[in-house]
């Protein structure tokens, strides 16, 4: 795979509705989405995501993922993200 798809530091993983692997990258600040055959399919980053430090990812029966950030980089607040 690419570099974009290689985990840096893993830190949580969960199952979303689709049946893929969520896995928070707390180095890269991103979410990697992986297939359940190990394909890569997303990278959920960016300024938008406001993710400075993913730890630990959770799914609601509705598909929402709830991730907690640590924020420890950039010195803010620890903080939950809600992804819709």
């Amino acid at each position: 795979g690419s570099e974009q798809e290689q985990l840096d530091k893993p830190q949580g993983l969960a199952i979303d509705r689709f049946n893929n692997l969520v896995v928070c990258d707390s180095n890269k600040s991103c979410l990697q989405v992986y297939k359940p055959d190990g394909r890569h399919v997303a990278t959920v980053e960016g300024e938008n995501t406001k993710l400075i430090s993913p730890q630990f990812v959770a799914v609601s029966k509705d598909g929402h993922l709830f991730v907690t950030d640590s924020g420890w980089e950039s010195g803010k607040q620890s903080c939950i993200h809600i992804f819709y």
